[in-house]
């Protein structure tokens, strides 16, 4: 995925969180493993995984990446797993899938600098 891509993907996740002033502070057991959970047990917006699936499937059908693996946790609850596209731009590639190792080369700069 481009680096301008993620940061209008960073915003928008960062907008399906609802705003505490309006909700009152959820208390969830702790918890040593990753659990499944709806979004709005956690606070985030009820529509959080139609909104994620747009702008997945939006960012591949613009050329952003030939594929994307997402997870979407928060307070220890993952609320959002799924794979999207392919590894590859080439029709015969496989599919991405949620536990698909991507190649992460030549980005130190970017990270390094953007944060």
């Amino acid at each position: 995925m481009k680096v301008s891509s993620l940061l209008p993907l960073c915003a928008v996740l960062s907008a399906c969180a609802t705003a505490t002033a309006n909700h009152p502070v959820l208390r969830l057991a702790q918890t040593t493993t990753l659990l499944r959970a709806d979004p709005a047990s956690v606070g985030m917006a009820r529509d959080l995984n139609a909104r994620l699936d747009s702008i997945v499937s939006v960012g591949i059908a613009q050329g952003a990446a030939p594929g994307v693996a997402l997870a979407v946790g928060r307070w220890g609850r993952l609320v959002h797993l799924r794979a999207y596209g392919r590894i590859d731009v080439a029709p015969d590639a496989p599919a991405v899938t949620d536990s698909t190792l991507f190649d992460m080369a030549s980005l130190t700069k970017v990270v390094a600098t953007t944060t």
